[in-house]
């Protein structure tokens, strides 16, 4: 159970897996509050600079200070890069610390600042939102946009942000969650719906949009190059959302409203249909099945999410959440035949292999992760077997070589894919 503490520093450990654990307390901490309210997204003063400072900066990014930027090179020890994102990279400045910068074109910076706006006007409607849109503005510097943002408390990364979301999930699954973290929860992920059903927001996930707050005190929706203003991409707004929270009651609503697509969905399918059924493994799209696949999609979800979790918890009562532990050695492989101890030393190898060659500062969920396709990729293939590769899973999970694991299996089989295929993810 985690113990969150609304009054917990900002500051965070260096190692991203207790980063995750930390925010992770300080958010439920702060929504299991009865009184908790979420930073508000409304400010009286519409931008994040004054013209003032406008001025200022007009002053800073001169030609020469844009060229370095664009090239992803600090112009001067006063610029920083505060993040790497898909597209462009968010820089700083040390006299501007409530803001943050990044370079692009004018059409691009428009379109960010009508979708930021038209964001914050629909999260000001919601009563108590969770959900903060950080003010924008921007400036150009010959064909190129300074696009100003407003600074959030932001610093987990994406697999931080998994661990992150696995660990508050956990607790809301707990039978002491009080009705204030349950009641909160369920409206930041509704006020999450309403923000992908009237902006078009559809990259939701790791990243983005949620981003949380450090200090736990609700999500921030950031970089909106992917909004789709036509909601056009709504059915993938839902499904990845179903992706984030796959459990009820979340699944049952979203479900609804995935299948309210389904018609739109069908319509596009045969569109590719159309273009690319000569190929003789293209098979005409039914309607009857894209709910199928929703469903079959989020019960891997739920799996993937519950193999993490219980690969957390392990990691906490070893204490070994911010270290790098070795593989220990199996104790005894006389109960496998000779192919279950193919497999078996194959997985141990791997094992091995991912902890040498991964980064100490990385999350332990991925230094301590492996994926395996056991039909095509080990040294001897046709000692693979379903029953006898989940057979060597159990004997290294009573050996404490593997925690937990989930695969694609009932995906493939349900959509009659290659078997041999079989893509097993497995903690250690």
């Amino acid at each position: 159970m985690l113990q969150g503490i609304s009054s917990l520093p900002i500051e965070l450990s260096e190692w991203p897996s207790v980063q995750a654990k930390q925010v992770a307390e300080r958010f439920v901490g702060y929504l299991s509050q009865k009184d908790a309210l979420p930073v508000s997204t409304y400010h009286k003063k519409p931008q994040p600079i004054s013209e003032e400072t406008k001025k200022e900066l007009l002053k800073i990014f001169n030609k020469t200070v844009v060229e370095h930027l664009l090239n992803k090179n600090s112009p001067s020890e006063e610029f920083y890069i505060v993040g790497k994102g898909k597209h462009h990279t968010v820089w700083g400045h040390t006299k501007y610390s409530k803001i943050v910068f990044k370079l692009m074109a004018p059409e691009d910076a428009d379109k960010q600042e009508k979708v930021a706006c038209a964001s914050r006007e629909v999260t000001q409607q919601i009563e108590h939102c969770w959900v903060q849109i950080p003010r924008s503005t921007s400036f150009n510097v010959d064909q190129v946009s300074i696009y100003v943002e407003e600074k959030l408390p932001l610093a987990l990364g994406y697999e931080a942000h998994q661990e992150f979301w696995a660990r508050v999930i956990a607790h809301y699954q707990l039978s002491s969650a009080t009705d204030s973290f349950r009641s909160n929860f369920e409206n930041l992920i509704e006020q999450i719906d309403i923000l992908i059903h009237k902006v078009g927001f559809w990259d939701v996930g790791y990243h983005n949009l949620p981003e949380v707050r450090v200090d736990g005190k609700g999500v921030c929706g950031t970089d909106f190059e992917n909004i789709d203003l036509d909601l056009k991409q709504l059915p993938e707004g839902i499904l990845r959302l179903a992706n984030l929270v796959p459990i009820p009651p979340f699944l049952t609503s979203l479900a609804v409203k995935y299948e309210k697509q389904v018609p739109f969905l069908h319509e596009k399918a045969l569109e590719i249909y159309e273009m690319e059924k000569e190929w003789e493994w293209i098979q005409e799209p039914k309607q009857e099945t894209i709910m199928q696949k929703f469903h079959l999609i989020q019960a891997e979800k739920r799996e993937a999410l519950q193999a993490l979790q219980t690969a957390l918890a392990y990691y906490d009562e070893k204490k070994f959440i911010s270290e790098t532990e070795n593989v220990p050695e199996a104790v005894d492989f006389t109960s496998l035949t000779l192919t279950e101890q193919i497999l078996a030393n194959y997985l141990i190898k791997k094992f091995r292999e991912n902890i040498q060659e991964s980064e100490t500062k990385q999350c332990i969920s991925v230094r301590r992760y492996a994926t395996v396709q056991p039909g095509v990729s080990i040294g001897c293939p046709e000692a693979y077997t379903r029953e006898g590769f989940l057979k060597v899973l159990e004997f290294l999970k009573d050996q404490t070589l593997v925690i937990s694991w989930y695969d694609d299996f009932n995906y493939q089989a349900a959509c009659r894919l290659n078997l041999s295929y079989v893509s097993y993810s497995i903690y250690f």
